[in-house]
């Protein structure tokens, strides 16, 4: 498979595909070893992975989905899911997840049905904080030393939006 995600701490990658098979792979020998292979609800290949070193925990969010499973990062048994805020409308997908581990805190972008906005979702435990983005958006990326979330939205002109 394609590898998506790495665990810093414990030197595990996450590969997905083909199907709906997610991998993981002990990546300390050369070559690495597969430890498991999962078979998740929705297709792998299309999902979007991110590791919480500290709760060692694996997020994995599909673009035809509200829903986020969260593994045990180890031997990727499900924990629980989590289901984004349904208050916004239907939302097609996930289409990208980032973790600030030291805060605890997983963001996520999901598409609107529709495709005319995006969101913006701050989750930390049970609650869920939504920003409304127009149009596309992609990422998120965090910046854990100074708590920042950045988002790309494909607007007219281009820009590049900071949340703390």
């Amino acid at each position: 498979g394609v590898v998506r995600a790495v665990h810093p701490t414990a030197n595990l990658l996450y590969a997905t595909g083909p199907g709906n098979v997610l991998q993981i792979l002990d990546g300390a020998p050369d070559p690495e070893v597969l430890l498991t292979n999962l078979t998740l609800p929705f297709a792998a290949e299309t999902a979007c992975l991110v590791v919480n070193p500290v709760l060692n925990r694996l997020y994995v969010g599909s673009d035809a989905s509200d829903r986020i499973l969260v593994l045990d990062a180890r031997t990727g048994s499900l924990g629980e899911t989590v289901t984004l805020n349904r208050d916004v409308g239907a939302i097609q997908g996930v289409r990208g997840l980032a973790i600030d581990p030291a805060r605890n805190r997983l963001f996520a972008i999901a598409a609107a049905k529709g495709g005319q906005v995006c969101y913006l979702f701050a989750i930390q435990g049970n609650s869920q904080r939504t920003r409304a983005l127009p149009g596309s958006a992609y990422g998120p990326l965090v910046n854990p030393a100074i708590g920042k979330v950045y988002v790309s939205v494909e607007s007219r002109p281009p820009q590049v939006s900071a949340r703390q």
